[in-house]
């Protein structure tokens, strides 16, 4: 066959047509033409696309996906690549030797999905709730097969955060901690990382296969990314790490294998050597046969490597502490800095090495030995263990199951490796043993059935679910939990979770085993979420009213239990009668014991009823006859409620209210009563309560500003909100309600100055209350006209004053800001990017200073610097969060920028007024002064009558502070001086040296500061008068 007369589409033709026909030899030549031509190159989708569905094709299949994991732009970067099936991308993803950042494998995988499952470029772009379940499902699918650890936590954050909600809760949190906690590893199994290329700067992985075949002494050049024999992990770089040979020893000594190489300055030219033993600094040789040089006069033609192995073994390679990478006695190759040292033919064959080159990088890499099992090997291993399971031939172990002590067979060696309950039973000499020496094992509480399912996996790894009944699996799990089978565990529940139909079958039972064991967190969740969206499943269960009763008050305490009210009450005392008196049951007598209980019982549970929800009738019909039941108060308050027209829940004509008998919501309707019928008092008996109880600011945040910003008497309720809300965003910005909240209260929130959030954030969570509301983004109808971007244009433009853009980084200001470029005055952007771009500007425009942000002290919270803004005033009102009139900004922390005075001078002297505060070591009482002048260091002193001094026994106490006006009119209020921190007075008052602090009273009060103590913590701030 003239295979080059035919286009490549005709020969793959041939290729389908000679499988049909059953050609096995021209199936075989036919894959050998293309692979020797790179066909698969042209056109890497149809390749694969007919490979894959063609079990013969198994060579040029492997081939293309070789060749796509060493260069996945030839698949990535065609147009035809979101067309894939997807089980070509399932091959592709599966591949650990992807030469692709992890990233770029997401954002390609992602591309693939939104294309493949919700026709975005297509005409047709609307999407279905169906097209959305199948994305959920299917990315739930390749999740194991994404590297998430090798995400940057950059990336991860803009790139893959935004799809958090399809990610595993445990792994996402994972994940967070991974990148947030310094030092942290993850804690769940994963994938190890890919086999990209290796990270060289200087050649390519075709070189890096030559250096496979010399150190194989291979001349066959079939190695890949795939069956590359080893593993190069970078140790050193030159640039990156230093040219010296301590930098070297350092980094690569004891290490094992090494290969070194050097490119020749100014030129394409690698020099280098492979030492397979250790580097050391002993000044001694190193022995070896296998050690070698190469010369390779140009990195990107392979062909002209020149290869020179060791002739004399005993000097193969040098260690001294005053060389790198040396080899021969000579010596042949030796590093010194920047200046490689060479002597041709000492103990190495000639490779012409250039005399005592310069180089301008070098590189270092460990050379590892891998370890290969094919798919096929693995497959025959898995076969094998499983027939040693089936067979138990020469077991060890005797395990008694169930009730009647069926024997089941095992190898204790499987048992130790694989379980670590049996690792430390068989560990400790289990002392049950036959007489032939087996070790015997009972375990009458799990089924012969359950424990062979579970010896299967700790054999062979697989179990298949499909073929046992959902309550086999769940006493699977249980006994996988008893033995400790962590992964197990987490397969199983995932199993389940994708497999919903266990809960509806048997409800009780499922909620019954999970509550019980704490490992099952997932799967209780998952169980009460269906309920709570389907209580039928449960309530309507014969087994209900049989059910404990920690799983009865789980269920009644979700606040979204889908449920009329009267059906929650009528379903609870079904429980109650059958549980505690017995009706129903055989015996249905009930003593006076059991109304004892009963009553008890169900006065434990009526917090979890909202009686006011149901309505007047059901209420007199259903829930009044058991009034002995139900508390007095209650109910006499419930009737009114219900006789009453316009009545809301409150205990008016009592003058006394039980707040703590209500739910959060129902007191904030209380208060909006109590302001509609201008019960004063009770309003400030009821701010006074939701004050000192500020959960309920946490339940509904948006609920509650919407209700107090609404009436004017809820002020001081408002301000607590805000000032929360200022000290904790996340409780409000993290809420599912906060896209809804209305314009006045978003404008309340962002004119805040001590709005504790970064500024991007700021932005970030601004753009989702835009999106939401006058875009209508994330609402059944997304549409949204000309008139709404306009409308949106208008309404972030009002806002723009309220962000301090330039407190925003210029890596988030162009990734997240500009973006939106359009919405900004042009003249301010235009400053912006100045800002970012020109090194040292300053804005030229009028703005808003930075933010007070909770973290800028370590020392004191904000309550002292409100009574330090009230001191410098010389105020006798506090100020509130709100209205202190001065920026604190700190220059200086001694844990972080040292105690030395001229750490203090070089970042404090001529910044204006301050603030300086010590703690006293082992203690929380705190020390400093104010100076309303700048600090010098020019042996000279300072002259104000606004200085003062102060202590604070306790920061948290403000009733423990005092504070130490200047004596005098205003003379030698601060002492300026090269050797001294901050210092205060003639005498000194108050002078810091280092950590040591003295204090001689002379120009100010006495407030009995010690006359000298150890500080081990102190700052400096700027104070600046706001505008």
């Amino acid at each position: 066959m003239d295979y080059d007369q035919h286009s490549k589409e005709e020969i793959l033709q041939c290729l389908i047509a000679a499988d049909e026909l059953g050609l096995n030899k021209l199936i075989e030549r036919i894959q050998k033409y293309l692979i020797d031509n790179e066909y698969m190159r042209k056109d890497p989708v149809s390749t694969l696309q007919v490979t894959y569905q063609h079990e013969p094709f198994e060579d040029l299949k492997n081939y293309c996906l070789d060749i796509i994991s060493e260069e996945p732009r030839i698949l990535f970067s065609s147009e035809k690549f979101p067309s894939l099936e997807k089980p070509i991308i399932t091959m592709v993803l599966q591949r650990d030797d992807l030469n692709m950042e992890e990233i770029d494998i997401w954002e390609s995988f992602l591309r693939w999905l939104f294309v493949y499952y919700l026709k975005v470029n297509k005409d047709d772009s609307s999407w279905s709730s169906e097209d959305l379940t199948n994305v959920q499902q299917t990315i739930k699918e390749y999740i194991p097969l994404i590297r998430f650890y090798d995400i940057s936590k950059e990336d991860f954050y803009l790139k893959v955060y935004p799809y958090k909600d399809l990610l595993p809760r445990d792994l996402l949190n994972d994940i967070l901690r991974y990148h947030m906690v310094p030092n942290s590893t993850p804690m769940l199994n994963f994938k190890p990382t890919r086999n990209r290329k290796v990270d060289s700067v200087l050649v390519k992985f075709n070189i890096f296969k030559l250096f496979m075949r010399w150190i194989d002494r291979n001349d066959n050049n079939s190695y890949n990314e795939k069956n590359a024999s080893y593993k190069f992990i970078l140790l050193l770089r030159g640039t990156r790490d230093g040219f010296d040979a301590s930098k070297f020893h350092q980094l690569c000594d004891g290490r094992g294998a090494t290969i070194s190489f050097a490119r020749i300055q100014n030129s394409k030219q690698v020099i280098g050597g492979y030492n397979p033993l250790h580097w050391y600094q002993n000044s001694s040789y190193g022995s070896t046969n296998d050690s070698f040089i190469f010369n390779i006069t140009d990195v990107d033609n392979s062909n002209s490597a020149k290869l020179g192995r060791c002739s004399n073994s005993t000097y193969a390679v040098y260690y001294h502490p005053s060389y790198g990478p040396t080899f021969g006695n000579g010596h042949d190759l030796n590093a010194q800095g920047n200046v490689w040292y060479t002597s041709n033919g000492n103990a190495y064959s000639n490779v012409n090495l250039p005399s005592n080159p310069t180089i301008d990088e070098y590189e270092v890499f460990l050379v590892v030995k891998k370890r290969f099992m094919s798919s096929r090997n693995l497959l025959e291993v898995i076969q094998d263990l499983d027939m040693a399971f089936e067979n138990g031939d020469d077991y060890d172990v005797i395990i008694k199951v169930g009730e009647d002590g069926k024997e089941l067979r095992a190898h204790s060696v499987m048992l130790r490796a694989r379980c670590s309950y049996f690792k430390r039973a068989l560990s400790n000499d289990w002392e049950e043993r036959d007489d032939d020496g087996n070790y015997i094992f009972k375990k009458q509480n799990i089924s012969f059935e359950v424990f062979q399912l579970i010896l299967r996996y700790l054999y062979t790894g697989i179990v298949d679910y499909d073929q046992h009944r959902k309550d086999i699996i769940l006493q699977f799990l249980i006994a996988a939990d008893e033995l400790g089978l962590d992964k197990l565990i987490e397969l199983t529940q995932e199993y389940l979770l994708n497999n919903k139909e266990f809960i509806y079958k048997d409800p009780v039972s499922t909620l019954r085993i999970i509550y019980q064991h704490e490992p099952f967190e997932d799967l209780k969740n998952y169980c009460l979420d269906m309920i709570s969206e389907e209580p039928s499943i449960l309530f309507s269960s014969k087994k209900f009213p049989s059910i404990e009763k920690p799983i009865i008050t789980m269920i009644l305490q979700r606040d979204d239990l889908n449920m009329e009210e009267i059906d929650v009450w009528e379903s609870l005392l079904r429980w109650l009668f059958v549980n505690y008196l017995r009706i129903g049951q055989d015996d249905s007598t009930c003593s006076l014991e059991d109304l004892k209980n009963a009553k008890q019982i169900i006065r434990e549970y009526v917090p979890f009823i909202r009686f006011y929800d149901i309505s007047r009738e059901d209420f007199y019909l259903k829930v009044y006859p058991y009034k002995d039941f139900i508390p007095q108060d209650l109910l006499n308050d419930i009737l009114r409620y219900h006789m009453i027209p316009n009545a809301t829940p409150i205990y008016l004509y009592t003058g006394i209210v039980d707040y703590d008998q209500h739910r959060k919501d129902i007191i904030l309707q209380f208060l909006i009563a109590a302001d509609e019928l201008g019960l004063d008092k009770l309003i400030e008996l009821t701010q006074e309560y939701l004050l000192n109880n500020k959960e309920f600011i946490y339940k509904d945040p948006v609920s509650t500003l919407r209700i107090i910003y609404q009436h004017e008497p809820f002020e001081d309720l408002k301000n607590y909100c805000l000032d929360m809300i200022s000290e904790e965003p996340s409780i409000l910005f993290s809420s599912k309600k906060f896209p809804s909240i209305e314009k006045p209260i978003i404008t309340m929130i962002l004119q805040r100055d001590d709005l504790n959030m970064e500024e991007i954030d700021v932005w970030e969570s601004l753009l989702r209350w835009l999106f939401v509301n006058y875009l209508r983004i994330g609402q059944d109808d997304s549409t949204c006209s000309l008139e709404d971007l306009k409308n949106a244009k208008q309404i972030i433009r009002e806002y723009v004053p309220f962000i301090r853009f330039y407190d925003i980084s210029r890596e988030d200001f162009y990734l997240k800001v500009y973006p939106y470029k359009d919405f900004i005055p042009q003249d301010l952007l235009n400053d912006i990017l100045r800002y970012h771009m020109i090194p040292n500007a300053t804005p030229m425009l009028n703005f808003k200073p930075s933010r007070w942000r909770r973290s800028d002290s370590v020392l004191i919270n904000y309550d002292v610097f409100k009574l330090l803004a009230k001191w410098i005033d010389k105020k006798n009102d506090d100020y509130t969060k709100q209205n202190v009139p001065y920026q604190f900004t700190l220059l200086l922390r001694g844990t972080r920028d040292g105690f030395d005075p001229t750490k203090f001078h070089q970042l404090c002297d001529s910044k204006g007024a301050t603030i300086t505060i010590a703690r006293i070591e082992n203690s929380k009482q705190i020390i400093g002064g104010y100076n309303s002048l700048h600090w010098y260091q020019n042996g000279q002193y300072g002259n104000s009558s606004d200085n003062f001094l102060f202590k604070i026994i306790d920061s948290k106490n403000l009733n423990s502070a005092q504070i130490s006006r200047i004596c005098n009119s205003y003379g030698n209020a601060v002492y300026y001086h090269a050797s001294y921190g901050p210092t205060f007075g003639s005498g000194n008052d108050l002078c810091a040296r280092g950590k040591t602090w003295s204090s001689n009273n002379g120009n100010y009060s006495n407030i009995g500061i010690p006359n000298s103590f150890t500080i081990d913590e102190y700052e400096v701030f700027q104070v600046t008068k706001k505008t």
